[in-house]
């Protein structure tokens, strides 16, 4: 028995009875979804998976519904949703729709009261303890009555904003850590506590590479233009500053070995010409997709080669490692993708790109458990 408002209403155990009891009371809500879409989701969804990357754009408030009913009578308990959104605003037909369905999901005592959307925003609209704390004691600002989580509750001019907020979170080393509630948020998303949350598709990408989500969970991504549950798009990015700080990193970690240091260098000047000559390429409109993969085929190739000079002496340094693993990480995929520079967005003044490849057969580790 569970109570919704004052009337005490008996349902089955069932996933399938979770989901209709929610649908009519999202639909008494005023939020337009189809029960007949739900039912057909159970079919065709594995409800166990680790994740299960929904691409489809559209029926997104039904795959809520479908992806909680099938947890909500699990041992393993509910996962968190994620809703990738292809908006930078967040419109009202969302969060009213979500707001609704989290409602319905805590009146048959199925999630708890903490149960609502979270939105995960830019960090710079988050106020970053430390850097508050330093402001007020160098009297660059006055001090709240109440510290804010996000700087939008804030009346403030946007140049006091931007000597506060989260630039850069360093949560293994700040000492401010255990009182930051900026910090408190990102641990709740990462563990799941947060169990509907919502992304850009670009946000979504960073707090991915940043191992910010949590390790089980359901994506409903909006960008991707594919309806069927098959091989997904990845999205990589690479920036040539990343490659010259790898060439940069790996000469100095050789010290004073005279003979690797200059057996690297070949190496890693190779990589600086040629990460200028790709970026040079990918600026200009009219490059060829097979000249781009010659030049990443050669530049990768380098990557390789001070690896293999170096054998495992460089893995020691956090900095090098991540670059390096994001690095032929990107580049194998690419090259091993049928035309990988399709659709690339760049940015010129950055000089990086993004591309979204199909996932291939070896990646699927990365999605389902």
């Amino acid at each position: 028995m569970v109570s919704i408002g004052r009337k005490k209403t008996e349902i089955a155990s069932t996933p399938e009875s979770v989901a209709a009891t929610v649908v009519k009371m999202v639909l008494n809500e005023g939020v337009d979804v189809c029960e007949s879409t739900v039912k057909k989701l159970f079919a065709d969804t594995a409800p166990r998976q680790r994740h299960i990357v929904l691409l489809d754009p559209v029926n997104v408030f039904e795959k809520v519904i479908s992806a909680l009913s099938q947890d909500s009578c699990d041992v393993g308990g509910i996962r968190p949703v994620i809703i990738v959104t292809d908006s930078e605003k967040y419109n009202c037909e969302l969060k009213k729709g979500l707001s609704a369905i989290a409602g319905a999901m805590q009146h048959l005592n199925i999630a708890s009261d903490s149960f609502y959307p979270v939105i995960r925003n830019d960090d710079k609209c988050y106020l970053c303890t430390k850097r508050y704390k330093n402001a007020v004691a160098n009297k660059g600002i006055r001090k709240f009555a109440k510290e804010p989580l996000t700087l939008s509750e804030c009346d403030l001019p946007k140049k006091i904003l931007r000597k506060i907020c989260v630039t850069k979170c360093s949560m293994k080393t700040c000492s401010l850590v255990s009182i930051c509630d900026y910090a408190r948020l990102i641990r709740s998303l990462r563990n799941g506590t947060k169990k509907l949350q919502v992304y850009t598709q670009k946000k979504y990408d960073e707090a991915k590479g940043a191992g910010e989500l949590p390790t089980r969970c359901v994506v409903i991504g909006a960008l991707a233009p594919v309806v069927n549950i098959g091989p997904q798009l990845l999205s990589f990015s690479l920036s040539e500053k990343e490659l010259l700080e790898y060439a940069l990193c790996s000469v100095r970690l050789c010290g004073r070995d005279a003979t690797m240091k200059r057996r690297v260098a070949r190496h890693t000047k190779r990589i600086e010409r040629l990460a200028k000559h790709f970026y040079n390429k990918v600026s200009s409109t009219n490059t060829e997709s097979e000249l781009l993969v010659g030049l990443m085929a050669d530049m990768l190739k380098h990557v390789l080669a001070v690896k293999s000079i170096s054998g495992c002496e460089f893995d020691s340094s956090k900095r090098w490692l991540r670059l390096y693993r994001k690095i032929t990480r990107t580049m194998d995929h690419l090259l091993k993708a049928k035309d990988p520079f399709e659709g690339m967005d760049t940015d010129n003044t950055m000089r990086a790109f993004t591309v979204r490849v199909r996932e291939s057969d070896d990646s699927a580790s990365e999605f389902t458990a």
